[in-house]
């Protein structure tokens, strides 16, 4: 299974993993989910997959389905679809009169167009670290409510994770074509190769991921006409200078470069925000036409 899914293992409720007899998991291999789920009702199955994160995790937590009526689905539902051949467990994030807006817990994409047909089954309850929890219990209501209104901070905190792991790699990708440079020691145990300035914009991102002030010895410090170069060949000048902006020196000549380096952010941000629009508006005319569609990453629309 896709996402948040499940082995091959398919148990009725009650019962536990081991309980499941060689002649019922012969069965499924056999018959498909849609099929259990309409001459069952419901079926338990074990988590796969990391995409509903941190609620189910992978190898560890049981979910309970039952299948799903003709009564719609309500916002927060957690909901078992078939995307290709592949079974996904997500979270009903909106409700349209048609469709359904549909997120992992731990995914930066949502999903659109997804209708009451392709819908198989709606969680129930879940067994987390041994203990079982129904949907209708208060906290879990509370935390998929919180969860899913830190949204746009965690999508921000793991778009940055992305950038910053993507940088590193580029900068891996550099020194193999550079001439060797002499080995520096580094604090997070990078010591082949790794330049004072390549260290130093590891820094920043790690500041600015993390929300630390940037020492402002180590600023003075460094090489920031490099850095500012360094920043924008890796895509990363916008979240450079936000780590800078208030820990530069006052000179003319940094104030000039800060200047050029914060037209740059505002700019980065702009493209981002009509980006953002013309994705929005893209999907609306795919949703008005009937056109499935998702996401993809690293896709840019235009």
């Amino acid at each position: 299974m896709s996402g948040s899914g499940a082995d091959e293992k398919v148990l009725r409720r009650g019962e536990s993993v081991r309980g499941s007899t060689a002649n019922e998991r012969s069965q499924m291999k056999m018959n498909n989910i849609e099929s259990y789920l309409r001459e069952n009702g419901e079926l338990t199955y074990h988590n796969k997959g990391v995409s509903m994160l941190p609620m189910l995790k992978a190898g560890r937590d049981l979910f309970t389905l039952r299948a799903k009526g003709e009564a719609r689905c309500q916002k927060y539902d957690v909901v078992l679809y078939k995307r290709g051949s592949s079974y996904v467990l997500h979270r009903v994030v909106e409700v349209r009169p048609k469709d359904y807006v549909i997120l992992g817990d731990n995914c930066l994409n949502k999903e659109y167009g997804i209708t009451d047909d392709e819908i198989l089954g709606v969680l129930t309850s879940f067994v987390r670290k041994g203990h079982e929890i129904s949907v209708n219990e208060p906290g879990y209501r509370l935390y998929a409510k919180v969860w899913y209104a830190l949204y746009p901070l965690r999508r921000v905190w793991m778009k940055g994770k992305a950038m910053a792991a993507g940088a590193w790699r580029r900068l891996r990708q550099d020194r193999k074509t550079e001439k060797p440079k002499k080995p520096v020691s580094s604090s997070l145990g990078l010591t082949e190769g790794i330049t004072e300035n390549e260290r130093d914009l590891l820094y920043l991102l790690g500041c600015e991921i993390h929300g630390i002030k940037p020492d402002e010895e180590r600023v003075r410090a460094m090489d920031l006409p490099v850095l500012f170069e360094m920043s924008l060949r890796h895509s990363l000048g916008a979240m450079v200078y936000e780590a800078l902006k208030d820990q530069t020196p006052k000179d003319p000549e940094t104030a000039e470069l800060m200047k050029k380096w914060q037209t740059h952010r505002d700019k980065a941000l702009r493209r981002m925000m009509l980006m953002d629009a013309e994705r929005a508006a893209i999907f609306s005319e795919m949703d008005k036409a009937g056109i499935w569609h998702a996401a993809l990453k690293g896709c840019v629309l235009k």
